[in-house]
């Protein structure tokens, strides 16, 4: 199982192989997130836009946030967690490392079930945030 971070999540992520499946998005906050990076030992990121880069970095607390910086395709495995640090703000100036005035970030953890028939089980649909 690995995480990841990234600051989209896209349907182009979707193996070929996808048919179907459920996915969970939960709003997370920063804590958490850390929580998550401790837990999974690591992380691999897949944020191609180095200021963004940089400013999640900052954000989360990352040392050398620059090694968050990866313009490599990402393919979503049904094991994955994915960590989206979604932007909302104004255009990141080139160059910056923090939060522009008035930007926030917002982190949501993305979780997935697939299979031809998989089927949710009591506890996950208690969980709440599933999309079939």
């Amino acid at each position: 199982m690995s995480l990841i971070i990234t600051n989209e999540f896209s349907l182009n992520m979707l193996p070929n192989h996808f048919t179907e499946g459920a996915f969970r998005i939960r709003k997370v906050e920063v804590a958490e997130v850390n929580q998550l990076i401790r837990a999974h030992d690591g992380y691999t990121s897949y944020i191609g836009h180095l200021d963004m880069a940089r400013v999640v970095g900052s954000h989360l607390g990352i040392g050398n946030s620059d090694s968050l910086f990866n313009r490599k395709s990402y393919s979503h495995s049904s094991d994955d967690t994915v960590v989206v640090a979604q932007y909302t703000g104004p255009r990141l100036p080139e160059g910056c490392t923090s939060l522009p005035e008035g930007a926030t970030i917002t982190y949501y953890a993305v979780s997935s079930r697939w299979g031809s028939l998989y089927v949710l089980d009591a506890e996950e649909l208690a969980q709440g945030g599933y999309c079939v």
